[in-house]
């Protein structure tokens, strides 16, 4: 990633996903689990797309759509 121009913006990125995660694990009641499940969809989305081609946009949307699936079963 040397000749990245937006390094910056992926290590913020990554950084929003790693909080998700952490709060995906440690929370203790639904509200939090729910803004922790919808970070990590967020942010998963968001480093899947970093490189903007048509593979990474259609796994994109895969991604968005099983997050989702995954939010309907959690509730």
């Amino acid at each position: 990633m040397n000749e990245e121009v937006f390094t910056g913006r992926f290590i913020y990125i990554l950084l929003g996903f790693i909080l998700s995660m952490i709060l995906l694990i440690v929370s203790s009641d639904g509200l939090r689990l729910i803004l922790g499940w919808d970070g990590l969809g967020i942010t998963s989305y968001l480093l899947i797309i970093f490189y903007k081609n048509y593979a990474s946009s259609s796994r994109g949307i895969i991604t968005v759509l099983r997050n989702r699936v995954g939010d309907v079963l959690i509730l």
